[in-house]
């Protein structure tokens, strides 16, 4: 028996969350479901690689309060990531998932 899932409330944009030398390799935004506040991130992506589309000549310590390739060996541990999930968007391809927020969902 289905069971009814409150409505969800999706951000039109995501505002870019990355550092400041490379902002738009990780974009987000905030959601609802019902009450329940969530966050929908993004990461970009390499579609040749399928790993973290980092910018090489900025080097690693530029990423390195971000934990972008602990974040994305996380989600491609619960399941397959592929180029079928890869959303085109106008700075790259992206890995979009949604998490918990825990705060009151204003920005």
């Amino acid at each position: 028996m289905p069971v009814q899932l409150p409505a969800p409330e999706w951000p039109s944009e995501l505002l870019e969350a990355g550092p400041p030398e490379d902002p738009f390799i990780l974009l987000s935004g905030p959601a609802r479901i019902g009450e329940a506040p969530y966050r929908v991130l993004a990461v970009r992506v390499n579609p040749n690689t399928l790993g973290v589309d980092y910018r090489y000549a900025l080097g690693e310590d530029v990423y390195a309060d971000y934990q972008l390739e602990d974040t994305f060996d996380e989600l491609t541990f619960l399941d397959d990531i592929d180029k079928s999930v890869l959303v085109p968007i106008e700075h790259g391809h992206y890995v979009i998932w949604m998490l918990p927020s825990g705060d009151t969902g204003h920005d």
